[in-house]
């Protein structure tokens, strides 16, 4: 407890500074002169702080003193960056003491009127933190938080925008593929993330940010570490492809490590850039390496993936063009490919069948007008092999070619060889029996012709 002189020293020496800040804050002066008054003003209340030799009650008083004082000088220091900042940093400092050596000793009303002081400074400072670039930015704040305790009401309030400047610059950098400096940023995330979990945990309004914090921070370094693996296998890749005649198979594996590698550090949590590294490395698989099956697998996996996205339009992403073209591409070639296999699959059967379609060939021109003998040719010869009922002869021998419509119709789906069972009667007959569908539906087209 400090002495009755100690506090009356104290007293006197703030209000010789009152005195001198009252003069200051008249109209007629220049700054110059205001500066002058008020930073003799400070040096009373300086006098009066060391008077109070720990007397909380006088302490508080003079600090306030010096926080309105600091204040008046940065309102007149804004030509100076640097000074309105220093003075703006003593008015906090100030403020922030008044508040923790008032604290039960000063009337509430007191205490009000100061914490909303403070939150006014407070709100003012953030606004010159958001006008500097992200380094000086940081600079600022961190100059903030060495002026006041851990136990300041404002100590997570700076702690959270410490963090939140680290993360947006975390951001930028990976937005510029500067994966490094974002990698830095987020690491020093951590420190005013963990301040802020000690030190605002009490606080309702804060509570909701700092669990968002470390998921963003988790998932941004996922994020980052899996671009800058996708980068670092896309450079390698190029750079061998360019300088490099043959393939080197350490190399392409060591990319390819890269890709999986970005693929486990985003998985279930970036689903994008897993279906991203799934198309490098479907493209790699394909382009290089010629292996179609890992490319096939690499490029329906990033697609199921890209799935899952929607209602995200991804039609203009170079990765998923990249993935679908190639699916598409392989779709044609197995097309082709099934397409060529079914057609030298049917020139064999077609030769050993050299004899039989020699003779449906020359009935068919040696009955051209008189189908029914045709159609009856055929059914003796080559009797169809699904349930069905064959007309008699005399029904349709001789009968003119109009009235052998409805015959020609039945026998076309008779002979169709999408009706043939190819397991009991062998792929020989089907390709026969569309032979003779050919040369069926073109007498049901004469007879067509006739009725129509």
């Amino acid at each position: 407890m400090a002495s009755s002189n100690q506090s009356s020293q104290s007293v006197k020496w703030r209000t010789e500074g009152n005195q001198l800040y009252q003069t200051a804050q008249k109209d007629g002066f220049g700054p110059t002169i205001k500066k002058s008054r008020l930073q003799e003003a400070m040096k009373c209340y300086q006098r009066a702080l060391s008077a109070a030799n720990g007397d909380e009650n006088e302490t508080s008083s003079a600090c306030k003193n010096l926080a309105r004082a600091n204040y008046a000088v940065s309102l007149l220091s804004k030509d100076d960056t640097v000074q309105e900042m220093y003075f703006l940093r003593e008015t906090f400092h100030y403020y922030s003491k008044a508040l923790e050596s008032g604290e039960g000793i000063k009337p509430s009303e007191w205490l009000t009127d100061v914490d909303a002081l403070y939150r006014a400074l407070f709100v003012e400072i953030c606004e010159k933190f958001n006008e500097a670039e992200p380094k000086e930015k940081v600079v600022r704040i961190e100059s903030f938080v060495s002026v006041i305790s851990e136990n300041d009401c404002l100590y997570p309030d700076l702690q959270y925008n410490l963090a939140l400047t680290w993360i947006n610059e975390a951001c930028v950098g990976l937005s510029n593929k500067d994966f490094k400096a974002s990698l830095n940023a987020l690491k020093e995330c951590y420190r005013p993330v963990e301040e802020l979990k000690r030190y605002g945990k009490h606080r309702d309004d804060l509570s909701d940010d700092i669990g968002c914090f470390g998921s963003d921070i988790a998932l941004q370094t996922a994020r980052t570490e899996s671009m800058q693996a996708i980068d670092t296998g896309d450079s390698l890749l190029e750079q061998h492809l360019q300088n490099d005649s043959d393939i080197n198979m350490d190399l392409i594996y060591t990319v390819i490590d890269y890709y999986r590698h970005a693929m486990v550090l985003t998985r279930d949590v970036e689903i994008e850039l897993e279906a991203i590294a799934l198309s490098r490395l479907g493209k790699l698989y394909d382009k290089v390496l010629k292996i179609k099956y890992r490319a096939s697998e690499c490029f329906k996996k990033c697609l199921e993936i890209a799935s899952t996205l929607v209602p995200r339009v991804l039609t203009t992403e170079l990765w998923y063009q990249v993935a679908s073209e190639a699916l598409q591409r392989y779709q044609r070639e197995n097309l082709q490919n099934q397409e060529e296999e079914k057609r030298n699959q049917r020139k064999k059967y077609i030769d050993e069948l050299k004899t039989e379609l020699e003779e449906i060939a020359e009935a068919k021109k040696k009955w051209k007008k008189e189908g029914g003998k045709f159609l009856m040719f055929i059914y003796e010869k080559f009797p169809p092999k699904v349930s069905c009922k064959i007309p008699k002869k005399e029904d349709v021998v001789g009968k003119e070619m109009k009235s052998l419509k409805k015959f020609f119709q039945k026998a076309v789906i008779y002979y169709h060889p999408d009706k043939q069972d190819v397991e009991r009667f062998g792929m020989k007959w089907k390709v026969l029996s569309e032979e003779i569908t050919k040369d069926l539906s073109t007498f049901y087209e004469i007879t067509k012709g006739m009725t129509d």
